[in-house]
């Protein structure tokens, strides 16, 4: 019994991890979104005020600088952190270990004794899985050829 409850502590403990981090990486990819779309709406602006005010051109010419490296900021965080790659594959993960946590208490449910190595097998397989998974995503995106 000292087994099955470490078992279901190990697993109780990832589905909160990966429930955390991904719920960190979907508010962070939400908010670099949205600043580059309204950093990028105040650039047109500014761009276009600048364009009909000649006498204020130079301050809304500095202005617009400002805010168009704001974006490239923004974009550049986005794309060397890609919160929206790891919010998605942290959330399958997350439904994955779910889905086993549903087993495991389908199976306490129903009174029948868990095989703890089988699924300890089975949470191995599925982080393993999971991990490759991430490697080769950032070897796509690298083109380096190399696993991590």
């Amino acid at each position: 019994m000292a087994a099955e409850t470490k078992l279901l502590e190990q697993l109780d403990g990832l589905i909160k991890h990966f429930n955390v981090q991904s719920d960190k990486h979907k508010d962070l990819h939400r908010r670099l979104r949205y600043s580059a779309i309204g950093l990028t709406g105040c650039a047109t602006v500014l761009a276009g005020v600048a364009a009909t005010f000649p006498e204020a051109n130079r301050l809304f010419s500095v202005l617009l600088v400002l805010t168009t490296a704001a974006v490239s900021v923004v974009t550049a965080v986005e794309g060397v952190r890609k919160p929206g790659e790891l919010w998605i594959h942290e959330r399958n993960v997350l439904h994955a270990l779910r889905d086993l946590r549903r087993q495991l208490d389908l199976l306490q449910a129903a009174g029948e004794r868990i095989d703890v190595m089988h699924y300890s097998n089975r949470l191995d397989e599925l982080l393993n899985a999971a991990k490759q998974t991430w490697a080769e995503s950032i070897v796509r995106r690298t083109g380096t050829g190399k696993t991590l």
